[in-house]
């Protein structure tokens, strides 16, 4: 991992972070015949399992209260005498039984792992006659755009009840990260034009005769190869599942290219801007706050990770219809100074300027270059009284704005003019900047 340290000279360092290695070295393969597709979907289904689930989710409000449920979803035979299926299908479970396609037999089963953030579980089946004939599913690599593959499940539906296997045919139109359903947690996932339905979870989706990922409860998402085999791995190097790594910090874009020369950067870098570091991160006393990672692993960061509306937090503010976001700003309690208010971005006007910042919506302002601000008419003040040549504003969760103040009061004029406004702020406010204009002069 390079980074940059803006107090300092350029400091290139390496992190050696083994699973975002592995992650990120997925091969992309192309799809085989159809003829081939057709031989795989015989094969591929004698894999295929039926899951059945007794679980019991806790209440959280009256935890002595607890009812027994059942759900069933797919899973498939994997390397190593396991079943590899959804989380959420065994989530919470008390008891658990498979059954293989074409058979009366329900066998008991253990969860031997179990993986939140990823959706993904590993059960085990001790009895000899279930793995007779059952024959493991290969993991390949992530196929390429456009190519075809076939999933495969048991579809929950009243008029089948679930008992046979699902076969659809879908165009994979997407790599890239996403939102797992289970855990709110962004990964990679690969999204095919093929629906899942309820039952859908834990099917694998093939392409020739390998498995290129496994049916989630992400809509018209599934979970990749890459995914799936970090999550092995990592069940086999410790005995048990951690999780995935993380850096833990919040972070900017930086594609302002005053914020990037506040912050010393040569043209030709890109990166983004660490605003906070968890303090039980890995990157504790490696990282700062300020620093600027330009690349992870080799590959580089590029820049991208409006003008601004500044109001004071109000109750009718709150009551209106904008969502207010700023929740760690207090909405209650009481003030520490005589005129406190808490000032936020109400709205980013759109121009070159604040591109930038567009997410930076109904964000408190916490300081204009380094004084703290009090209420509206104090941040007023400071940016009239600006003297530098750039205007820094720091906001809650340690973002941060940085603007020519010179280009940024010569675009004010131009943005009043394109969005009808006719004075860049209230009366009382404007007659205490020309107050402050004209005792500069003098």
């Amino acid at each position: 991992m390079s980074f940059y340290n803006s107090s300092s000279t350029l400091v290139p360092r390496l992190l050696y972070p083994p699973l975002i290695s592995r992650f990120c070295s997925s091969v992309c393969v192309d799809s085989p015949s159809e003829s081939a597709q057709e031989n795989t979907s015989r094969s591929a289904i004698d894999s295929v399992v039926k899951i059945f689930s007794f679980y019991r989710k806790p209440n959280v409000v009256q935890p002595w209260q607890t009812t027994e449920k059942e759900r069933s979803g797919s899973g498939f035979a994997i390397f190593g005498r396991r079943i590899l299926t959804s989380a959420h299908v065994a989530n919470d479970h008390s008891y658990v039984q498979v059954k293989k396609h074409g058979s009366p037999t329900k066998h008991k089963t253990r969860v031997e792992a179990f993986a939140y953030d990823c959706d993904l579980a590993i059960l085990v089946v001790d009895n000899e006659k279930f793995w007779e004939d059952l024959n493991p599913l290969e993991l390949g690599d992530t196929p390429l755009y456009r190519r075809i593959c076939l999933r495969f499940s048991y579809v929950m539906r009243s008029n089948a009840g679930g008992r046979t296997i699902s076969v659809t045919k879908g165009i994979v139109s997407r790599v890239e990260p996403g939102t797992y359903n289970h855990s709110s947690i962004e990964l990679l996932a690969l999204q095919i034009d093929a629906a899942i339905n309820t039952g859908n979870g834990g099917g694998p989706v093939v392409m020739g005769n390998k498995v290129v990922g496994m049916a989630s409860e992400m809509k018209k998402y599934i979970i990749p190869t890459p995914v799936i085999k970090l999550f092995l791995s990592g069940v086999e190097e410790t005995g048990q599942y951690i999780g995935f790594c993380s850096l833990s910090i919040s972070y900017q874009s930086m594609e302002d290219a005053n914020l990037r020369k506040h912050f010393k950067m040569s043209p030709e870098m890109s990166g983004i801007l660490i605003n906070e570091i968890n303090p039980l991160s890995g990157a504790q006393g490696i990282l700062k706050k300020d620093d600027v990672i330009l690349a992870i692993d080799g590959v580089s960061i590029g820049n991208d990770e409006r003008g601004f509306v500044f109001v004071p937090l109000s109750k009718p503010y709150i009551d209106s219809d904008h969502s207010v976001k700023v929740c760690k700003c207090p909405s209650e309690g009481k003030p520490k100074k005589a005129g406190e208010q808490i000032v936020i971005i109400s709205q980013v006007l759109l121009n070159d300027i604040t591109a930038e910042y567009r997410d930076f919506k109904e964000f408190q302002v916490k300081k204009v270059n380094g004084v703290e601000v009090l209420n509206l008419r104090h941040l007023s003040e400071l940016v009239e009284e600006c003297r530098a040549e750039e205007l820094r504003l720091e906001l809650e969760n340690e973002k941060v704005i940085v603007v020519n103040y010179k280009s940024a009061k010569e675009a004010t004029t131009l943005m009043l003019e394109h969005h009808g406004i006719r004075s860049a702020m209230s009366k009382d406010l404007k007659k205490e900047a020309s107050e402050l204009a004209s005792s500069a002069v003098a």
